[in-house]
């Protein structure tokens, strides 16, 4: 018996250690093969927000209107090693979106069996959202990655009781590298806290020194973003506070809110995975001292906040990306419990059950998350490549056409200049979303700077606000891009130039509603630029 018992051992473990070769070769195709093609492939331009975070990275600061400095270097580095090229930027993402899923696939290895940690990694890899954080490169790509890697570490100093200093500087440079992307980072350290404090067998923990040199480390970085913002009139504190200032709603409005929000992060991580979250969350609280530390730890670091932003959505709407990291503690919890439950044995007939195996959970999830994200690629392309069309419902609108509304603009400018109606040099001024700003310095020929005009003068509403405005450029011309009709125009800047006039009206059906209609002014002679009184202006 004692010998057949061993050779069975040794075939399980043979048979696991097959499963977890295969699984990294899965990995491997799809994160270093696949997902990178697919961003470099796919017929699509920068989003609004990747535009906006490029034209930070082209004016290198401390700090920034609404966000740390992280996404603004991330951005120069990419534009620099993709030579100004949007495969830099796709590259980068996708760079960050396979580095954190190994994060959480490693996890999943040091605190679960093998099979438990490929079911894991598995569930967390095919899903819709990260299917976006491998696309595109906004500052939840890199949060979310420097998340993943200080709950790697996290695991791995707990794991060596504590002593190691090489997984401590992990996590400091894991925690420096979030709090400089997003600030939802800050609340990682807390919540680590909160799990070792209430938990008895790692309460010892608290008391070595490299937790607490990590912390410091770490937190770093909010050195920079404290300097600037020291000399800004704390804006990002402001637009931060901005966030959570909410007119009270209706009780439909509330309850609207509620399941808008649960169906934004089922669709995330499919509804499957989004359902094992939240039940894990809640038995983990019944079956508190019997469940094992890695499980109460991801519990921590990802349902009592999970449970905030749904309490929050009755007060205000809250954006489906703002959990986004509480997701990847939540799917670990998910595999934690339910691969226990997978692992133990079915209740006998006559003893509760039926002798029939438990229901397989987490193989269900994986299923569902595998067909989610298949879909997913499947729409996309079809989207992209003008195959399928859902006017006004199309969610790839976001990252298509931008580079052909630049081009239009550009040719409808230079037939202007061909005609003499247009001198050279101009500068270019829009009165419009930030977005269209952006994108034009973006896709423009030569990323010319591209100045957006705010016409209240006590009001900063984003980073284009706090730079340079073209008061030094007197007595040059300048092509004026307005959103809408003509009358969106303020009269006031007419005063601004020796002439204004009207060029044309672009209209085009098959853009986005809000971009569909343009008007192109030309000013003539700068007089004057009116300055905004920076420390005295609002947020809105």
């Amino acid at each position: 018996m004692g010998l057949a018992s061993g050779s069975m051992d040794l075939q399980s473990e043979g048979s696991a250690q097959v499963r977890w070769r295969r699984f990294l070769w899965f990995f491997g195709v799809l994160e270093l093969l696949f997902r990178p093609a697919i961003g470099l492939l796919l017929p699509v331009d920068l989003a609004g927000d990747e535009a906006y975070y490029w034209e930070w990275g082209q004016h290198l600061d401390w700090g920034y209107f609404s966000k740390p400095p992280g996404i603004a270097w991330l951005m120069a580095l990419a534009d620099w090693a993709g030579g100004g090229s949007a495969a830099g930027i796709r590259i980068t993402a996708s760079i960050l979106g396979a580095a954190g899923a190994w994060c959480v696939v490693l996890t999943a290895r040091r605190c679960f069996n093998t099979d438990v940690a490929i079911l894991a990694g598995l569930a967390w890899l095919l899903t819709p959202a990260n299917c976006a954080l491998h696309l595109l490169l906004t500052i939840d790509a890199p949060l979310v990655f420097f998340w993943s890697l200080s709950l790697w570490a996290v695991v791995e100093w707990m794991a060596r009781s504590g002593k190691s200093w090489f997984h401590a500087v992990a996590l400091a440079f894991g925690i420096a590298g979030g709090v400089l992307s997003k600030q939802m980072m800050l609340i990682f350290f807390p919540l680590l806290l909160a799990a070792l404090i209430t938990d008895r067998s790692l309460r010892p923990l608290l008391r070595r020194p490299q937790l607490w040199v990590a912390a410091v480390a770490g937190h770093s970085g909010l050195l920079p973003p404290l300097f600037w913002n020291a000399g800004n009139n704390w804006i990002t504190l402001q637009h931060t506070m901005h966030h959570f200032e909410s007119a009270a709603p209706t009780f439909g409005r509330r309850v609207a809110r509620f399941f808008e929000f649960l169906g934004a992060e089922a669709g995330l991580v499919t509804p499957v995975l989004f359902c094992l979250i939240l039940t894990s969350g809640v038995v983990v609280i019944r079956r508190w001292k019997v469940v094992e530390s890695w499980v109460r730890l991801f519990w921590w670091m990802s349902f009592p906040s999970m449970a905030a932003m749904l309490a929050l959505t009755w007060r205000q709407r809250v954006n489906p990306n703002w959990p986004a990291v509480f997701l990847v503690g939540g799917t670990l919890m998910a595999a934690g419990w339910f691969g226990r439950r997978r692992s133990e044995p079915a209740l006998p007939t006559g003893a509760g059950g039926s002798g029939e195996p438990r229901r397989d959970w987490l193989r269900l999830a994986v299923r569902v998350s595998a067909a989610f994200t298949a879909v997913t690629y499947i729409t996309m392309i079809l989207l992209t490549s003008g195959l399928v069309r859902f006017p006004g419902m199309d969610p790839s609108a976001r990252i298509r056409g931008w580079s052909g509304l630049a081009d239009d603009i550009a040719a409808r400018v230079n037939s202007h200049i061909e005609a003499g109606t247009v001198r050279e040099p101009h500068f270019w001024v829009t009165i419009s979303h930030r977005f269209l700003t952006s994108e034009m310095a973006f896709y423009l020929d030569g990323n010319p700077r591209v100045y957006r005009f705010s016409p209240e003068p006590d009001i900063l509403r984003s980073q284009h606000d706090l730079w340079a405005n073209p008061s030094v450029l007197t007595g040059q011309d300048a092509i004026i891009v307005v959103q809408g009709p003509p009358a969106n125009l303020p009269e006031a800047m007419r005063d601004y130039f020796e002439n204004l006039e009207i060029l044309e009206i672009i209209e085009n059906p098959e853009r986005r509603k809000k971009w569909r209609t343009l008007s192109l002014f030309h000013g003539s002679n700068l007089q004057y630029w009116p300055q905004k009184d920076l420390l005295n202006a609002r947020h809105q």
